[in-house]
């Protein structure tokens, strides 16, 4: 696996959080109705699908996969618009903000493709492999990034390096440790959250170095003083800053991500361990992830230690309790589902759901 490939997110929301798009290793990127569950689109390969995305109009979806190709696609009909083939091996695709162009990295070069016809646009070398490349979010410039121990920017339009260009135009503030001023502006306040979650920035050769600590402290306590404002960035900010149990799914959303995982968990029977693990990255106190993780493992005292793990944190939640025992009597665990299903009638002795399962765990248990 790349060493980018692992941060890719399994899942994706359309912008309306009405459709979900999954990438898999079945050879196919798929196409969810968020509220029903109900699958709308297959979208196949000839090898795992480890990156799949929406235009930022939703309109279109783009693919990459270990077959060697990058594929958009119609996402109301299905239907495949163009194909970009990639003999050197993909890395990694992305689409442009305004969804005309796709970006690409294969082997030690980045390839820039109309995104409708599938004409190549341009290309931008490197001496080694380059794992990743993207837009800024106006859509001018490309960022490439090599094992060959550089990052290079590039102008979008014409393939132009424009490191050089960065530092005469960014002066000092281009510099490492550089005034906390460059948080003024909303390009500014990307470039500062870059370098915060990052801990990289430009330096005046156009290399990727390690942010000053001191200059990204001021940083953060300079964009976290702007987010509790009433600006138009104030929110992203805020979103930027919250934690795992209280960040929304996205930042114009009220749903939390903790609220969208407890409606997955106890309506979804067949979550994927890559689903579990990246949820787990956000709320690793979670006790019925913890569980349904032990469902995936394959060492037996490292499963025990999820179970119980879990059971020791389920809260006074009758449906939460209930879901847990369903998870384990699936997991073959009787016993330990009891205990679940019990804490679910202590919070809510009325709740048949659990007496009916109680009943149903109690006929699994083994015969003494």
């Amino acid at each position: 696996m790349d060493f980018l490939e692992a941060d890719r997110p399994a899942l994706h929301f359309s912008s309306d959080s009405a459709r979900v798009l999954a990438a898999s290793a079945d050879h196919t990127a798929k196409l969810w109705d968020a509220a029903s569950g109900k699958l709308l689109a297959s979208f196949a390969h000839l090898d795992e699908v480890f990156q799949a995305e929406f235009s930022r109009d939703g309109a279109r979806i783009l693919t990459a996969s270990k077959d060697k190709t990058a594929k958009v696609w119609d996402t109301a009909s299905g239907k495949l618009i163009s194909s970009f083939d990639h003999p050197d091996g993909l890395y990694h695709a992305a689409f442009s903000p305004d969804g005309a162009r796709i970006l690409t990295a294969s082997g030690d070069t980045a390839k820039l493709w109309d995104a409708m016809s599938g004409k190549l646009v341009g290309s931008f070398e490197h001496q080694d492999t380059v794992p990743w490349a993207g837009f800024s979010p106006d859509g001018t410039r490309i960022l490439t990034v090599s094992r060959d121990k550089t990052a290079n920017l590039w102008d979008a339009a014409t393939p132009v390096d424009l490191a050089r260009e960065v530092k005469e135009a960014g002066g000092e503030k281009s510099k490492v440790g550089a005034s906390v001023s460059m948080a003024n502006s909303p390009a500014q306040q990307v470039e500062s959250l870059s370098a915060i979650a990052s801990g990289l920035e430009f330096s005046d050769e156009g290399s990727l170095v390690a942010v000053n600590e001191e200059h990204r402290s001021n940083l953060t306590k300079q964009l976290k003083d702007l987010a509790q404002g009433l600006g138009p960035s104030a929110r992203f900010l805020q979103w930027f800053f919250s934690t795992g149990s209280d960040r929304t799914i996205f930042p114009a959303s009220d749903l939390k991500i903790a609220e969208w995982v407890d409606n997955t968990l106890l309506t979804n029977s067949n979550v994927s361990e890559e689903w579990v693990r990246n949820a787990l990255i956000l709320l690793p106190n979670h006790p019925l992830l913890h569980i349904a993780l032990a469902g995936f493992e394959t060492d037996s005292k490292r499963s025990d230690f999820l179970r119980s793990f879990g059971l020791a944190r389920l809260p006074k939640n009758s449906a939460v309790c209930r879901r847990a025992g369903e998870m384990l009597l699936a997991q073959h665990q009787p016993r330990l589902a009891l205990a679940a299903v019990d804490n679910a009638l202590l919070a809510d002795p009325t709740d048949q759901p659990s007496e009916r399962l109680r009943l149903k765990v109690l006929n699994a248990m083994p015969e003494r």
